[in-house]
């Protein structure tokens, strides 16, 4: 996977970001999208793209200071909320430095809403107090009905982040309508795709602790109550704990390890999805990586993902993912 951001600024304090991103990375056989068994998404890496080599724009955003508190930012393609939100372990959230897999960057709710464009408002309240504030809709270049800007597929965002130094707090509560709960990981039950609309209220609690500059621990749980359109209600939790020793042997080393349960469905009313109204089992993600910093621009990183129950069911067999990944800076 290849990806080149062009930066630019008129002024020094606002950017315009151009990203172009190529790559041929195909999924794994056990993950859902009418490839292989379709077992789950869960074990999904973060750097996975498949565009056949062929480049495309997979951003392009303007943020710019609209006073001395706020910053609104501005999407016109691929946006995701978490390009501007305080992530909750910053060794962890990057797809080429940090952790193998999707769910391990980040909590999943923030995956929600089919983003694409859209803006979002940080308001700085107080020192200790700031406020994100997001829109973002899937398909706002589509004139036809049940899409558009406000007709399709959106995410609309409110977060509030408590900074105590080396304490952070952050709650988050999304408003979706999709065709599911698609987060793009967990259990395929989980994505809630029957086929019809879905609007989902999404909450969000996380928290990071810095033990010292080097060391931090997070963790989250989220939570979606969905309403699959003429049909019923459907309950979707996931949680995890992260922790990252980062310049651990010598400085741009990391050793990180994640623990936790990908979204998982816990029950419906009135419907099933793929035959039963909630996954069965529990399983567990696990994940361990070391970072091994070459030269100020190359790192290798050996990392290990072990599914147990995939599809939170324990009639599938464990899965045990390793992979080396090799990154280039410049």
């Amino acid at each position: 996977m290849i990806k080149l951001n062009f930066d630019t600024s008129s002024t020094g304090k606002d950017r315009l970001r151009t990203r172009l991103q190529a790559g041929n990375f195909q999924r794994f056989a056990f993950l859902g999208g009418g490839e292989g068994p379709d077992i789950t998404n869960e074990g999904r890496f973060s750097f996975g793209t498949n565009s056949d080599n062929d480049i495309f724009i997979s951003d392009l955003v303007y943020n710019f200071p609209v006073s001395n508190s706020a910053t609104l930012a501005l999407f016109a393609f691929g946006a995701d909320q978490d390009d501007f939100i305080t992530v909750l372990n910053p060794f962890l959230f990057s797809s080429g430095t940090g952790t193998i897999t999707s769910f391990g960057l980040e909590n999943p709710i923030y995956f929600l809403g089919g983003q694409n464009a859209g803006l979002l408002l940080q308001y700085q309240i107080t020192d200790a107090l700031k406020l994100d504030l997001s829109y973002l809709a899937g398909n706002p270049e589509d004139p036809r009905p049940g899409t558009g800007l406000f007709d399709g597929p959106y995410s609309a965002l409110a977060r509030l982040e408590i900074d105590l130094g080396q304490l952070d707090i952050s709650l988050a509560y999304l408003n979706t309508y999709d065709r599911g709960v698609i987060t793009g990981t967990g259990s395929l039950r989980s994505q809630v795709d029957v086929g019809r609309p879905v609007v989902a209220n999404t909450y969000g609690f996380q928290l990071s602790y810095a033990f010292s500059p080097t060391t931090t621990i997070s963790g989250w749980i989220g939570n979606s109550n969905a309403r699959v359109i003429g049909l019923g209600d459907a309950d979707v939790w996931n949680y995890a704990v992260t922790l990252a020793f980062n310049d651990l042997l010598k400085q741009g080393d990391l050793l990180a390890f994640v623990v936790g349960q990908e979204p998982k469905l816990t029950g419906t009313t009135g419907f099933t999805v793929l035959g039963r109204r909630s996954d069965p089992n529990t399983g567990f993600h696990l994940e361990a990586l070391y970072r091994y910093r070459i030269t100020d621009t190359i790192f290798i990183t050996p990392g290990i993902v072990w599914l147990t129950a995939p599809g939170h069911d324990n009639s599938n067999s464990d899965i045990v993912v390793g992979t080396v990944r090799t990154t280039f800076q410049f």
